[in-house]
């Protein structure tokens, strides 16, 4: 974690970024995220700046109060087309947040994976009808659309498919691991999957997007890279601070 701080830093003096976050973060396999039940997570994600999170199933497994402190908490938005409460049927979190970057405006909508568990009091509707809801919306405002996505790559790759105008798909798993980078030549869109949130894997890789455009802020080349956390990486020593301070508060919890 005190790496990545020290990534973003690094990215940000070299101008304005984007650090997006496609869910099942909070909580996982280790500690202090679970013993904490995502408070630490979140503390970390405040301090590097993120600028939204989708919620994936995982996170729902916090229940409903827990993950709504855990959302007044953030200094970012959640963000999930497709959770509903069970009992009106209106979205709990916003569907979409728009972001300037320098000039562009770039459109970030969030959606959760379909799990038999989830929280009491909400549901998870279904995540392609919920993106081929929103995106014509959302591709109205701004000039790039992003997914951020806990659908799974098959998923994925049907909203690539058979729903327009979006730009880049960040698929966040669930477990279907790769790297592959692919472009469906009718639509134009990109899907990409980012680091899973499992024992092992979690804070070590950052997917990096570096996106060009043209004049008239078309998309005309793009590159992704996953960039491993190594131990060249200068531990941050605000974030370690924050680390060793959480670790503390979980054996108190232990």
């Amino acid at each position: 974690m005190a790496r990545r701080a020290t990534y973003v830093k690094q990215a940000r003096a070299n101008g304005e970024i984007l650090l997006l976050d496609a869910g099942d973060s909070l909580i996982g396999d280790e500690d202090p995220a679970n013993a904490t039940r995502g408070a630490s997570s979140i503390d970390f994600m405040n301090r590097m700046g993120y600028d939204a999170m989708a919620v994936g199933s995982s996170d729902l497994l916090l229940g409903k109060t827990v993950l709504q402190e855990r959302r007044s908490e953030a200094q970012f938005p959640f963000l999930s087309a497709n959770v509903v409460l069970s009992t009106t049927g209106e979205l709990w979190f916003e569907p979409y947040l728009v972001k300037e970057v320098g000039d562009v405006r770039v459109g970030i909508l969030g959606i959760t994976d379909v799990w038999e568990v989830s929280a009491q009091g909400v549901r998870v509707t279904d995540p392609f009808s919920a993106t081929a809801s929103f995106v014509p919306e959302l591709r109205g405002k701004v000039d790039l659309v992003v997914v951020l996505s806990r659908a799974g790559r098959a998923v994925d790759q049907r909203i690539a498919a058979e729903v327009p105008g979006i730009d880049f798909i960040i698929g966040g798993g669930p477990y279907d691991q790769t790297y592959e980078i692919i472009e469906n030549h009718e639509t134009g869109t990109v899907t990409v999957q980012a680091d899973r949130a499992l024992r092992g894997h979690a804070g070590r890789y950052f997917g990096v997007f570096k996106i060009t455009l043209d004049a008239d802020k078309k998309r005309t080349d793009y590159a992704w890279q996953i960039k491993s956390m190594d131990p060249e990486i200068a531990d941050d020593a605000d974030i370690t601070e924050r680390v060793n301070y959480w670790r503390q508060q979980a054996f108190k919890k232990g």
